[in-house]
């Protein structure tokens, strides 16, 4: 997936709160301060030492003034395997369809369109509707 952002790989230092966390980049050894979008602890993955992809912020000082990091944290690497595991909820559901476009699921070969965020009603009349990430469709019409 070709990202709408250019990231720089860093190492994580230390979290000061939920939001903050200090990290070293790789190319300059610079310490930057950087936004951690998920709030969560992530206590097994964000390891003093552990591996991150950040990128360059692309909000505007203008309208963000208050704004007090320059980059956003995307990725961290698995202690264990290196994986990359994205801290940005938004990002996995664009990957997955990426790879679907691309054939690279191959469970999910047979489908022939998918759509996203659909809404789905509940068998009970006047239930409330539920939205869910994919629906897939296959030859014959099949979900």
């Amino acid at each position: 997936m070709r990202f709408p952002f250019v990231t720089e790989p860093a190492v994580f230092l230390e979290r000061p709160n939920r939001y903050l966390v200090i990290a070293q980049l790789q190319h300059s050894g610079e310490t930057v301060r950087v936004h951690c979008p998920d709030p969560g602890r992530l206590r097994e993955l964000l390891i003093p030492h552990a591996g991150v992809i950040v990128h360059v912020s692309s909000a505007d000082p203008l309208t963000t003034p208050a704004r007090k990091t320059a980059y956003d944290l995307r990725f961290v690497e698995h202690p264990e395997d290196g994986t990359l595991i994205s801290l940005d909820s938004r990002l996995p559901n664009a990957l997955f369809g990426e790879g679907l476009k691309a054939g690279f699921f191959a469970p999910f070969r047979n489908y022939q369109t998918f759509a996203r965020e659909v809404s789905v009603p509940h068998a009970e009349p006047g239930a409330v509707r539920s939205r869910i990430d994919y629906r897939l469709i296959d030859a014959a019409g099949r979900t």
